[in-house]
């Protein structure tokens, strides 16, 4: 999980970027709009209030990137919201001109 605040918006440079978009659902069946629930239902992070276009991303990794000595294949999917007056799934590209600041990096655990 990374949840960053929104600092500036940046201008179009030129570059074409290929960029993979969020997606609704991870691997798991966990879906964005329950999390997007909880997130407008109740404070979930200490010590910080969200502001306009504030960024947060959810991702799935291994606990142990090994097993029986093999690599376990990479995940890509995530999932992500951003803020506007509250919490929004991310279309996608919504965020991409943005620049932001990583406020909390950290893990998630669903019981």
């Amino acid at each position: 999980m990374e949840l960053s605040q929104f600092q500036r918006q940046m201008h179009y440079d030129g570059i074409e970027w290929q960029y993979q978009s969020s997606r609704n659902k991870l691997n798991n069946g966990l879906l964005a709009e329950n999390i997007l629930t909880l997130l407008n239902s109740e404070i979930i992070f200490e010590n910080y209030l969200p502001k306009e276009n504030d960024f947060l991303k959810i991702w799935l990794e291994y606990k142990h990137a090994k097993n029986h000595n093999k690599s376990r294949p990479y995940i890509g999917d995530f999932i992500s919201f951003i803020y506007n007056k509250e919490w929004k799934i991310n279309n996608g590209f919504d965020h991409i001109n943005f620049e932001y600041e990583i406020l909390q990096e950290g893990e998630i655990k669903i019981s």
